[in-house]
């Protein structure tokens, strides 16, 4: 995995709509084998150095990033990823680029937390944006200090939960499903992003106990008969299986 993830060959420069999944998902990639594989850490510094300026360098409209379409949720996801590489000492990041991404998702951002689908707060509504909620809190977190920031983040993992049954009933199908347009390609980015929002919290350490309690809970409860789990068929099992043994890596502890 490591070869081949270091070999620029195996990406698609050519994609324009989606590669910035596999910048993001690189840097959490070389995030952790840096920390677990001492000697391969050098390796894996440099390479997140190198992803982190790609992604710098994306194009952008109003201070976002794209998958697709400008939007917040990418954007939030892109300064989460490359505030892992800025934690480790891995890539120096230019505040600049984070504070305008900031920027972006805030605009995006109703009174009340919800999040726009695109750049601006169009379908703004808690049944909508429900679980993209986490990671853009999270990114505004990371952005403006947990003195601005706490209970905002606090607030959208909680709507996470209180809103789950609206992703669940969709979890399997291809393609935007329900009246609010939630989508099951969408099930898996959610529970993981969520996971990582929690994690990175400042929550009391009960209110975390209870979120990870009941996150296990969930995906424990939705695996598929030979042990995999599956959002999108068209993403497939072995995407699903991932994410869901990402998510439970950072829910299980020895109390639960």
């Amino acid at each position: 995995a490591t070869r081949f993830l270091l070999d620029e060959k195996n990406v698609n420069a050519e994609d324009a709509e989606e590669i910035v999944w596999a910048h993001i998902y690189r840097l959490h990639f070389f995030d952790r084998l840096a920390a677990t594989r001492p000697a391969l850490a050098k390796r894996a510094r440099a390479k997140s150095a190198e992803i982190a300026g790609v992604l710098e360098k994306l194009p952008r409209r109003r201070g976002a990033w794209a998958h697709e379409y400008p939007n917040a949720f990418v954007t939030a996801s892109v300064i989460q990823a490359l505030d892992l590489a800025r934690r480790s000492g891995a890539a120096k990041v230019k505040e600049v680029g984070i504070r305008k991404g900031a920027e972006a998702i805030a605009a995006s951002r109703t009174k009340d937390g919800f999040i726009g689908y695109s750049l601006g707060t169009r379908g703004a509504t808690a049944e909508f944006s429900a679980g993209r909620m986490p990671i853009c809190e999270l990114a505004l977190f990371i952005a403006e200090g947990p003195e601005k920031r706490s209970a905002s983040l606090t607030k959208a993992i909680d709507v996470s939960f209180e809103k789950h049954d609206l992703l669940e009933r969709v979890r399997q199908y291809d393609n935007h499903a329900d009246r609010v347009g939630n989508g099951g390609f969408f099930f898996w980015y959610d529970m993981h992003t969520r996971a990582i929002a929690m994690e990175m919290s400042d929550a009391p350490a009960e209110k975390k106990a209870a979120w990870r309690a009941a996150l296990l809970k969930i995906v424990t409860g939705i695996h598929e008969a030979d042990g995999g789990w599956i959002d999108s068929h068209e993403l497939g099992k072995s995407y699903g299986t991932a994410m869901g043994l990402e998510v439970l890596g950072r829910v299980v502890t020895d109390e639960n």
